[in-house]
């Protein structure tokens, strides 16, 4: 009778133990969401202040993408801005913004935060308790590191970055203000990638101006500067395949790259796949003159 009166004890407490664990679960939940909502209103609270005036209206829209503020200025029925914020994806490579710029229009770009490149590293890491190789990098990107790979596995990385610049630089902002009309931007870049790359990628970084001179709307694309599979020629097929498995690589990688080839477009983004995170990112959208007087 006491064995079971002391086991029947010890579920008891461990009955009590798991509601108490699930309890403490709910609070840090509830934490969480209180926090991010306070995030959340501060930003808007403080992008309302940053825009509106005393003879403003100010509107507040949600989008599958964020939210945006659209101010109006009552006194000067030109003086108009509108600020957008959302979250830009690490792993998704030129994320459609929904933002249009209109002829006579110039924008402003803030963005904030870290994302991760190379999730398996740091999980990695994580379980031996060592520091992981690869840092955690601001809009601005990091300079480029050697990871355990030979000169022409590296050179091959390099080559195939997004944007690959002075090729010294990953994980930075870029983007890309497109003519409004091509429906998808995805396989115009994948169809004419050097193009594209040499005369229409900017470097935008933690912030960056840019003001429509054209006489058409443009629209905006934004992306993290990660390796990018090339399938578009066989040279360019076989400078991914060395990037991919390097000089000398293992019977295991042969396989997942004959697998990976044999998908060609079908897989191009794999470097994206490993990343963590998201950047914060705030825009701008004003008239021509006014952007102008104001700076």
């Amino acid at each position: 009778m006491a064995l079971q009166t002391n086991e029947s004890g010890k579920e008891l407490r461990g009955f009590m133990e798991s509601i108490i664990q699930s309890n403490l679960h709910l609070i840090r939940t509830v934490i969480l969401f209180a926090a991010l909502a306070c995030i959340i209103g501060f930003t808007i609270n403080r992008s309302i202040k940053s825009l509106a005036s005393n003879k403003s209206s100010v509107t507040i829209k949600t989008t599958d993408k964020g939210f945006s503020l659209q101010l109006e200025n009552k006194e000067e029925p030109g003086n108009n801005a509108t600020l957008y914020s959302f979250l830009l994806p690490s792993n998704d490579w030129w994320f459609d913004t929904g933002i249009k710029i209109e002829p006579g229009e110039s924008c402003k770009i803030k963005i904030s935060g870290r994302v991760h490149l190379a999730l398996h590293k740091l999980v990695k890491s994580a379980e031996l308790d060592i520091p992981s190789k690869v840092e955690w990098c601001g809009p601005n990107g990091n300079t480029w590191a050697l990871l355990e790979e030979n000169s022409k596995q590296d050179l091959a990385k390099r080559e195939l970055l997004l944007y690959p610049g002075n090729k010294k630089v990953i994980g930075n902002v870029v983007g890309v203000f497109l003519e409004d009309g091509i429906p998808d931007f995805k396989n115009a870049f994948l169809s004419d990638r050097k193009s594209w790359t040499d005369k229409h990628i900017a470097n935008i970084g933690a912030e960056y101006k840019y003001a429509n001179s054209s006489s058409k709307t443009v629209k905006l694309y934004l992306a993290v500067n990660d390796i990018l599979f090339d399938f578009s020629s066989p040279e360019k097929e076989a400078l991914s395949k060395i990037a991919y498995l390097g000089v000398t690589p293992k019977k295991e990688y042969i396989d997942a790259w004959n697998n990976i080839s044999a998908k060609g477009k079908e897989y191009y983004q794999l470097w994206y796949e490993d990343n963590i995170g998201n950047f914060l990112v705030q825009i701008e959208v004003r008239n021509n003159s006014v952007s102008k007087d104001n700076n």
